[in-house]
């Protein structure tokens, strides 16, 4: 039998603080989310292991860093630089 729980999954998010994503239920303990309808009962069913919260995922910057290993590599000519001649080096320095 399949059974709603939505509206539980969004309460474990509001008791726990975490997205609708990273909430997990076990599934041979259905009957027991079901009877929860308080946060004092869903909070007991974190700690019994029958909710569980999934570990935060970020985004990989892995291809990013490839990219910007890649960049290191090109020249700074004339056409690669951007702002203007006092900006880049100051005219106190150019002079010493």
């Amino acid at each position: 039998m399949v059974v709603n729980l939505r509206a539980k999954k969004r309460l474990v998010s509001r008791v726990t603080g975490v997205g609708i994503h990273r909430v997990w239920f076990d599934v041979e303990h259905v009957d027991d989310i079901t009877d929860a309808i308080t946060r004092e009962n869903i909070r007991s069913l974190i700690t019994a292991n029958t909710i569980k919260i999934k570990p935060f995922r970020g985004t990989s910057r892995g291809r990013a860093k490839l990219k910007r290993i890649q960049k290191r590599k090109r020249g700074t000519t004339a056409g690669s630089k951007k702002g203007a001649k006092g900006a880049r080096v100051g005219k106190k320095r150019v002079y010493v």
